[in-house]
């Protein structure tokens, strides 16, 4: 089973996803739309990881597939090494 993780671009949060959220939820897709902390780059780094790994422990039957805009794009190729 599949669970898309959303991660939004500087500047926005998880709202920026809502446009989408009434498809994911017609097709049943397993999604979490993630609230980064761009205080610093750091504190950003470390809520994508956080982020990550909470999931994957709350859900570990599933594939995880991250999905960034932006800066958040970055952030879940980082999550990825």
């Amino acid at each position: 089973m599949k669970h898309f993780v959303f991660f939004h671009g500087i500047g926005i949060r998880s709202f920026f996803w809502e446009s989408i959220r009434p498809l994911l939820n017609r097709e049943n897709i397993h999604y979490s739309l993630i609230d980064l902390d761009f205080t610093t780059m750091e504190t950003g780094f470390n809520s994508a990881l956080n982020s990550v790994e909470n999931i994957t422990k709350n859900h570990p039957d599933r594939d995880i597939i991250l999905v960034g805009h932006s800066l958040g794009g970055l952030f879940c190729r980082i999550c990825c090494l």
